[in-house]
């Protein structure tokens, strides 16, 4: 198999990033940024909080899950499946002699 070149190599890691930035930053806005006290989960304070911040904090919620979920599927098929299936180039570093 013919290795990628290098700007294909570029752009995984790039979407990798891109993806795994996405799930950080949507974890941080619904973990610190829109808790009602102390930072984490809401526990009993679900019963108190506003409806505007709860409707804030769900929807970085799917966003968050949305982006760890393309990061997964992303990963999968482009890393896990061609190592299960030994899709590799003859010039891959990582493959046992």
């Amino acid at each position: 198999m013919k290795p990628l070149p290098t700007w294909a190599y570029w752009l995984h890691g790039l979407i990798i990033a891109n993806l795994a930035i996405q799930g950080l930053y949507g974890a941080y806005m619904v973990f610190v940024v829109f808790s009602p006290g102390s930072p984490g989960p809401l526990g009993l304070a679900a019963l108190e909080i506003d409806q505007t911040l709860m409707v804030n904090r769900r929807l970085y919620a799917q966003e968050t899950w949305i982006a760890l979920g393309s990061l997964s599927v992303y990963l999968g098929l482009t890393e896990i499946l061609p190592r299960r299936l030994g899709w590799r180039s003859e010039s891959d570093p990582t493959e046992p002699p």
